[in-house]
């Protein structure tokens, strides 16, 4: 556990220890990169044990596999996706050290995070801060193809706002490509759809209606999802921790109250209106995860967006006292929930070289 503490107390002294003096700008590059730094340390010097699933193990014999196997023979696995096999092969022929995946993987998914909410958020540790505590930061600690995926979609998603012919025929090959690393990514064309509708209640009933289809045709999609993750989901029932599905429903909730307070104005939505409506599809779908934990991992290529859509809806509180009270809750929310998270749920945290294979 002292790994994962170390990464959020070393991620809070360096924002509170950089001097404002430098500019709120350097400050804020300055504050991402030695984040990122923790961040990449942390995740890539981990044990393949250092998690209460065998998901993490698993990924590293395919990466030794990569290591040790021609091209040819490694791409006949048909239980992954090609394209996340074949990135695999062509890491390992770059640097064939059997834990260096570990830190490529924490190095291009909190890269892209970082990236997105640098520019997407004034608070940028307030955005790191949700990204690790609220954010999809524990899902990626084990679910390396989702992330991989989810994080080009990310780069997608910046062109997609631009709203461009051009910038959408690359976001379209970004999908292709993300869908070749996890199948799922193609949802991620949703997207596309949920920017013509403004945040109300237009963006709701899409939501609803969206849900209510994948409903319909369940046991289809269970079966695709169990083809595709190598898992056995089943349709009808949920099997987990209710409270671990409650509280990002509660979260999610309280953003929305949040984003009411501070954007009762239309005006004030241009900017974040496509990260909100994100929001809502993929609360929505997130929902349904009481029925089959499919959709909860569909949701994670949409909700990430809270990184940016907290930490604004905070910012934007008309009054300035307000707003500092908020800023502080949802600070110290975010560290008790990390606590409680990493004490529970992530596992005890050993380093590579101390507890090798």
């Amino acid at each position: 556990m002292f790994g994962w503490l170390f990464m959020l107390l070393a991620i809070m002294f360096f924002w509170f220890m950089i001097p404002d003096a430098i500019g709120e700008k350097k400050k804020k590059l300055i504050f991402i990169w030695l984040s990122l730094g923790v961040v990449v340390f942390i995740l890539g010097s981990r044990s393949v044990f250092a998690a209460n699933c065998t998901d993490l193990y698993n990924y590293y014999r395919w990466y030794v596999r990569a290591i040790e196997m021609p091209t040819s023979e490694l791409l006949q696995y048909d239980v992954m996706e090609g394209g996340y096999l074949l990135l695999n092969d062509i890491v390992a022929w770059i640097v064939p050290w059997e834990y260096f995946f570990f830190y490529f993987q924490a190095a291009f998914c909190t890269g892209i995070m970082f990236w997105y909410i640098y520019r997407n958020v004034d608070n940028v540790f307030l955005g790191v801060l949700v990204y690790i505590c609220f954010g999809p930061w524990q899902f990626f600690l084990t679910a390396f193809r989702q992330s991989f995926a989810t994080c080009i979609c990310f780069i997608a998603f910046e062109l997609i706002k631009k709203r461009k012919t051009k910038f959408d025929l690359i976001a379209l090959g970004l999908i292709a490509l993300a869908s070749c690393i996890h199948t799922t990514a193609w949802l991620f064309l949703a997207v596309f759809i949920i920017r013509y509708f403004k945040v109300g209640k237009g963006i709701v009933i899409f939501s609803a209606v969206v849900a209510i289809c994948m409903t319909q045709v369940i046991d289809e999609l269970v079966a695709f999802s169990n083809e595709t993750l190598g898992r056995e989901y089943k349709a009808g029932a949920y099997y987990g921790n209710i409270l671990g599905g409650l509280i990002p429903i509660l979260i999610y909730l309280g953003t929305f109250l949040l984003c009411y307070l501070a954007y009762r104005h239309r005006d004030d939505l241009d900017k974040y209106s496509l990260e909100i409506n994100m929001l809502i599809f993929g609360a929505t779908l997130y929902l349904l995860r009481y029925n089959t934990h499919t959709f909860e991992r569909v949701s994670h290529f949409f909700t990430p967006v809270i990184c940016v859509v907290l930490p604004m809806a905070i910012a934007n509180q008309k009054k300035p006292n307000e707003r500092k009270i908020i800023t502080v809750g949802c600070v110290v929310l975010c560290c008790a929930l990390f606590f409680y998270r990493a004490y529970n749920q992530i596992g005890i945290y050993n380093f590579h070289w101390d507890l090798p294979v």
